[in-house]
C-alpha cells in the first residue's frame, strides 16, 4: 500500500528568519492504530536540530514539518515519502 503525500496542497508558514512550517494533507485515519504510532514515532525521528528538519509531527489530518529555508524541498519530500512508504509498507494495510 503507497500513501502518496499531497505536496500540492502543502501549506507553507513563514515561523522565522531561518525556518518555515510545512503542513502537508494527508489522512492517517486510514491505517490501523499500531501504523499511525509506528509512523508518529518514524517522523519524530528525522529531526534534526539545525536543519534540514527540526520538527516533525503526525496530527490528525498532515504531517507538520518544520524545516530551515535553505532546505532542499524535494529533497525532503522525497526523504518524508519514502518513510511513510517504508512505514506503512511494514503493515501492508489496506485503506479503511
Amino acid at each position: 500500500m503507497t500513501l502518496a503525500l499531497e505536496w500540492d496542497r502543502a501549506k507553507f508558514h513563514s515561523m522565522d528568519e531561518g525556518t518555515e512550517r510545512v503542513e502537508v494533507p494527508f489522512q492517517p485515519e486510514q491505517l490501523a492504530e499500531a501504523t499511525r504510532q509506528a509512523l508518529a514515532a518514524a517522523l519524530v525521528n528525522l529531526e534534526v536540530i539545525g536543519g534540514p528538519i527540526e520538527d516533525a509531527k503526525l496530527s490528525h489530518d498532515h504531517i507538520r514539518l518544520e524545516i530551515t529555508r535553505d532546505a532542499d524541498l524535494d529533497g525532503v519530500k522525497r526523504q518524508v515519502q519514502e518513510l511513510v512508504d517504508g512505514v506503512v509498507g511494514r503493515f501492508d494495510e489496506a485503506p479503511g
